[in-house]
């Protein structure tokens, strides 16, 4: 199974559960208007003070494709999937103007393998674990996140070429 069809699968079982649990809600929900934004898709950066009027069109069209079509196999269409698990940068926010994104993980993101450089701050992102393994990774922004200090260390002594730019607060 191809890493697109992987990252399909956790998508529809975060779904599949989140239906059982009788709502989407959360993290899984800012996941999926994340990954249904265009300019997430495009370019690997998302930021919510985007009002565009496409891109919160082309947002609820993403949502419609999870919610109706819960027993599709792939949620997604693999195409979008394939394109967001190729970016090579990845910006979740603009911390600079102040906003911050509702996540407390970044699951999704283990998936995108070629992953060099990430931008999580001000997020909730409680862990770097989906990417400890990414081998091209070589600098991490995760200014006021939750990732515990002793993590953060033991990510920069496994990773000496990564540049971890950071300030934590607990």
């Amino acid at each position: 199974m191809s890493e697109v069809e992987n990252f399909s699968k956790y998508l529809k079982f975060l779904v599949d559960s989140a239906g059982r649990w009788g709502s989407i809600t959360g993290a899984l929900d800012y996941w999926i208007w994340i990954i249904g934004d265009p300019e997430f898709i495009e370019t690997g950066s998302y930021s919510g003070f985007e009002t565009k009027e496409g891109h919160w069109v082309a947002c609820k069209s993403a949502q419609n494709q999870i919610y109706p079509n819960r027993e599709e196999k792939h949620p997604f269409p693999l195409d979008v999937l394939e394109k967001i698990t190729s970016h090579t940068a990845i910006t979740l926010g603009e911390f600079e103007l102040g906003e911050t994104i509702l996540i407390d993980n970044i699951n999704p993101l283990r998936f995108c393998k070629n992953l060099q450089s990430l931008d999580i701050c001000g997020n909730m992102v409680k862990t770097l674990e989906p990417i400890w393994h990414h081998k091209y990774i070589h600098t991490i922004w995760m200014e006021q996140t939750k990732v515990p200090d002793n993590e953060r260390e033991k990510f920069e002594l496994e990773h000496p070429d990564c540049k971890v730019y950071t300030q934590i607060f607990n």
